[in-house]
């Protein structure tokens, strides 16, 4: 199964492979090759994951305190802008090395910088909309604890024919945001939120669209936490808990700026 984060697929999630298989053999094909006690565990990857929000959070404050500093012009979205690009040329890096061997350094530096372009965001939503960040964190933590819930009670499953739609709606919604981001760029679309202060129905478009977000993000989450689920059942190596802690994070990060993009507009 192809999963909401390139480096959570059944390629990132191989073990060894054995003598005498095949190049794309399934995880349940390689799971023997690797001794119990080098195999991945759920422990394992949630201690990953609260290393990896740690790092997160401690480089936020740096970022926060910069922009809150030198105020929300261009200086100030300094941390936005080279965290941004370091995080793409690492999380592209994460996801190609991944598939031959699993590098923690580069994860953990991709939180680094992750955390430098979240707390610069932040900083800035919360100098023109007061009170923003924290109504966007709460509201990722409930929606993160729902799905966290209705995962682990099986209530939800990602399946082949939902995960389609969800691909071919992710595509569609990657496009829409380049569009609209170059149109209020341009100045074509006066609105820094660009189109999302349209109405349809007689509704701001940017809750249609944050609400819709707010589901892809979140089927997005189950289907990490199937994909560590299927990683420790097929016995996979324990390295492999650093990317499901990878996957976990990059997704809560995205679902926490679209939360707060979506207040934002709200408050605006």
């Amino acid at each position: 199964m192809t999963l909401s984060n390139p480096v959570l697929n059944s390629v990132a999630f191989r073990g060894p492979a054995r003598v005498g298989g095949t190049a794309a053999g399934r995880i349940n094909d390689v799971a023997p090759a690797v001794a119990s006690g080098h195999r991945m565990t759920f422990a394992g990857a949630v201690g990953r994951t609260a290393v990896l929000f740690a790092v997160l959070l401690a480089t936020a404050v740096g970022g926060w305190e910069w922009t809150r500093i030198t105020g929300t012009g261009l200086a100030g979205m300094i941390p936005w802008i080279v965290g941004g690009a370091a995080a793409i040329v690492l999380g592209i890096t994460v996801g190609v090395t991944s598939r031959t061997r699993v590098r923690p350094g580069l994860i953990v530096a991709f939180a680094a910088v992750e955390g430098m372009v979240v707390g610069s965001v932040s900083a800035w939503f919360d100098h023109r909309y007061p009170g923003v960040v924290l109504q966007a964190v709460l509201a990722t933590l409930v929606v993160t604890g729902i799905t966290l819930l209705l995962s682990a009670t099986g209530l939800v499953r990602a399946n082949r024919r939902a995960t389609r739609v969800w691909i071919v709606a992710m595509i569609g919604y990657v496009l829409f945001t380049a569009v609209d981001a170059l149109l209020a760029w341009t100045g074509i679309v006066p609105d820094a939120f660009g189109t999302h202060g349209q109405q349809l129905f007689g509704l701001p478009l940017a809750y249609l669209i944050g609400a819709f977000v707010v589901v892809m993000a979140a089927y997005a989450l189950i289907r990490d936490f199937d994909a560590i689920r299927e990683g420790v059942r097929s016995g996979v190596p324990s390295d492999r808990a650093w990317l499901g802690a990878f996957g976990v994070m990059v997704t809560i990060v995205w679902l926490y700026l679209e939360v707060l993009r979506i207040l934002g507009r709200a408050r605006s």
